[in-house]
């Protein structure tokens, strides 16, 4: 191949990269399977009132958690899902979805649907209920609003004013608002955050 060919190849190549890249709605916050984990580290994490819960410790394939009653636990971080698990079972699982992704109790009952909407996640009972919506800054989910307030390294997430939960500044505020979702467990909840923080772009 000539010279002149291989450049105009590269051309084409390089311009319709920027088309598609182009045709992808900004600040859309979209699920992926092939999105990159990003850097992890320990978090402390409260529940509510802020009292300590547990400390998510980063292994090669998501967490463990180290103290309080899931102590030893592992939060493994897959392709298209994220699993809270002990040696009995598992306590949460949060699996994509092509509107958002669903939270489970266990491998099989689900818990919640949560659909992508603008740069924001509306949820709803596995029923079909609405609870609410969620932002990076907070939403409102059954009638009482949510916060989110940043301090020394924190975040605290209020919902109807009252702390449910706290976690390290290393976790997003789009992934630490899902500690308002009392609707759910506390491991559920930490699930849908981690899944939120691993596999939301």
């Amino acid at each position: 191949m000539s010279p002149v060919r291989i450049v105009l190849l590269a051309l084409a190549v390089a311009a319709g990269c920027s088309e598609s890249e182009e045709s992808v709605p900004a600040g859309t916050p979209t699920p992926s399977a092939s999105t990159p984990a990003p850097t992890r580290s320990a978090v402390a994490v409260g529940s509510d009132h802020g009292q300590a819960w547990s400390t998510l410790a980063p292994k090669d394939d998501g967490y463990r958690l180290q103290g309080g009653s899931l102590d030893g636990a592992k939060v493994s971080v897959g392709d298209d899902r994220v699993k809270l698990k002990t040696d009995a079972g598992t306590l949460a699982k949060v699996k994509l979805k092509d509107y958002g992704f669903k939270v489970y109790r266990d491998d099989e009952h689900e818990s919640a649907k949560v659909k992508r909407k603008g740069a924001g996640f509306q949820l709803s009972s596995p029923e079909g209920a609405r609870w609410g919506e969620l932002t990076t800054s907070g939403g409102t989910l059954s009638g009482e609003a949510v916060t989110i307030e940043t301090g020394a390294g924190t975040h605290s997430i209020k919902r109807g004013g009252t702390v449910v939960g706290t976690v390290q500044a290393a976790i997003e505020p789009r992934a630490a608002v899902f500690l308002a979702v009392t609707e759910l467990p506390m491991e559920q909840r930490v699930a849908a955050m981690v899944f939120v923080q691993e596999k939301v772009r």
